[in-house]
């Protein structure tokens, strides 16, 4: 009987671990303090991931059910860790939806959510980024927060940052920029160059 009740209190005890090692998973942290996120390879922080759902269900105004069907948003498809990004003890969330809703011609949307009274809010403005290429939290403070290095999609390679402006939110002008650089091209784009288009 005892080794029963002790075989019951191991089995517990390694999934309450195993619970908990999900729970509170970190990013990488590099020698120089610069924090790594491998979305590809990395297992995201469950409750962050949890969170970041909520939010987007609350956002969208839509149930689980309706979440999924209207944009195959399911958890899933969640990946989000806890990051400081103003060294005040507080986590925030970094993190990402793998929907087509938040995806565009530059990539995903970026989401850093801030605990600000009892909700959650986003303080990224305007970001999207390429979730197969990591993403880089260094130790470069900008108004308080940390400078955030990430890339685009295959349509703007190279690396960007953003910062945290204005005590409001995290913002990339080199995004918006060529955002509007790629959308000026396209409402230019000549279409009788297109020659084998047949009435």
């Amino acid at each position: 009987m005892k080794k029963v009740i002790f075989s019951v209190l191991v089995i517990i005890v390694v999934i309450l671990c195993s619970f908990a090692v999900l729970c509170f998973q970190s990013p990488k942290t590099l020698p120089d303090g610069t924090i790594e996120i491998d979305f590809m390879k990395d297992r995201p922080n469950w409750l962050a991931s949890r969170i970041l759902y909520n939010y987007v269900l609350k956002k969208l105004d839509k149930t689980p059910k309706e979440a999924k069907e209207f944009a195959n948003i399911e958890p899933k498809y969640v990946a989000a860790y806890f990051v400081d990004l103003n060294n005040d003890g507080k986590k925030e969330i970094i993190g990402y939806v793998g929907s087509t809703f938040y995806m565009g011609s530059a990539g995903y949307s970026l989401f850093i959510l801030q605990k600000k009274a009892e909700r959650y809010e986003d303080i990224a403005g305007f970001i999207n980024f390429e979730p197969l290429k990591n993403l880089y939290v260094t130790n470069r403070i900008f108004n308080g927060y940390k400078v955030i290095v990430y890339y685009g999609s295959v349509a703007f390679k190279f690396s960007k940052l953003t910062v945290y402006y204005n005590g409001q939110l995290y913002f990339s002008r080199d995004t918006l920029k060529l955002f509007e650089e790629y959308m000026r091209d396209f409402a230019n784009y000549d279409v009788s160059e297109i020659t084998d288009i047949k009435e």
